[in-house]
């Protein structure tokens, strides 16, 4: 038997072998992308590519077959990538000039949103909006303006309705950060600990308050937002209901803290998005969003997600939502690390477009870092 290092070289032999014979597979997928761009045709052949998979699978046993054709359907998928690639679309320059003079929330003052656009904008008008597809219904009647909604919760997960509007309507992610966000028990003046029975606030606060809630005995009762709920509070002025809100909204409406930090994780830190009508593209963006849907076909997705691999692409999320009336089947939302110089994008997208049912991009901007 051949020692370990004796197999290593044998296989290094081989490996170079591959290697000149993809180098010639790869200069006729530069001859085939020509001719197929100067035909006007398709780059992916589905039936073709199961006959040529079908066909070499049949060339090695039953126990080689299925990694023999894995390994070809891998190379035929970087073959359509190179094509894609050198017939690439590049990704229209848009303005770079973020400065809106109007920014939309939801809820009222002392919102985590409001809080949120205050220090992404201090100098634009704040205007409260009664929900998240009011945010979007008034930028998209309002040019120079965006809107500043939560996206993603890392106790509570995704805002569900936020991914949904932003998919249907014709709108960008033009900016993004992540905030470190802290609950408080807020109580007309008076109120105790002991005496309070009924707690009210936005669903994800509940979610992320859920085990003080359940400690302590309060029923917990839904609001639209978490600065609504601290309003109906203050203006209910009944010393056993009280509100799970930021600790602003406290001297807002004047309310008295009764507990302070009361989510049940310290990490607790919420994702927000700023939206516009129109794309914006600034020089320091970081990040690019897209949604997705996916043919019906077995392996749909993980070649999808091979094809970021290929591209040396980084994805730093994917998720899945229902479509409506369409059921069980998803769109999927995707991001990944932008860089303008990476010309591997404009691959990327070309190929997702061209192979995918539905593609949608939601937005290239600039996420900051948690604060």
């Amino acid at each position: 038997m051949k020692n370990l290092d004796e197999l290593r070289v044998e296989i290094d032999s081989i490996d170079n072998e591959l290697a000149k014979l993809l180098k010639k597979r790869l200069n006729v997928s530069l001859d085939v992308a020509k001719y197929k761009s100067a035909n006007n045709l398709p780059i992916h052949h589905k039936d073709r590519e199961v006959a040529i998979l079908d066909a070499f699978a049949k060339k090695f046993s039953d126990e080689e077959a299925p990694f023999a054709r894995a390994f070809l359907k891998g190379v035929i998928r970087q073959s359509r990538e190179y094509q894609y690639y050198l017939n690439r679309n590049k990704i229209p320059a848009c303005d770079a000039n973020l400065n809106p003079d109007t920014v939309f929330y939801p809820g009222v003052a002392g919102s985590h949103s409001e809080i949120c656009a205050s220090e992404l904008y201090p100098d634009a008008k704040l205007i409260p909006c009664t929900g998240f597809a009011d945010v979007f219904e008034k930028v998209e009647s309002n040019d120079y303006s965006v809107g500043v909604l939560p996206m993603d919760n890392s106790t509570a997960g995704t805002v569900g309705d936020v991914y949904d509007l932003l998919s249907k309507g014709n709108f960008s992610i033009v900016q993004a950060t992540t905030r470190s966000i802290s609950h408080y028990l807020l109580a007309p003046k008076g109120s105790t600990k002991e005496n309070l029975k009924q707690v009210y606030s936005h669903p994800q606060a509940l979610t992320q308050c859920s085990g003080y809630l359940k400690r302590n005995g309060y029923v917990a009762i839904e609001a639209s937002n978490t600065a609504v709920a601290a309003e109906y509070v203050s203006n209910l002025n009944d010393l056993t209901v009280a509100a799970i809100a930021s600790k602003e909204t406290a001297r807002l409406y004047n309310l008295d803290i009764i507990d302070e930090k009361i989510n049940d994780e310290n990490t607790n830190q919420t994702r927000f998005v700023c939206i516009s009508k129109k794309p914006f593209i600034t020089d320091d963006a970081n990040k690019m969003s897209l949604a997705f849907d996916l043919p019906n076909e077995p392996g749909a997705l993980s070649d999808i997600l091979a094809a970021f691999s290929d591209f040396g692409i980084n994805l730093t999320k994917i998720l899945s939502r229902p479509i409506p009336d369409k059921p069980w089947e998803y769109t999927f939302y995707l991001d990944c690390v932008y860089s303008a110089k990476n010309e591997y994008l404009d691959g990327l997208l070309t190929h997702l477009r061209a192979e995918l049912p539905s593609v949608k991009l939601l937005g290239i901007y600039h996420e900051e870092e948690i604060k």
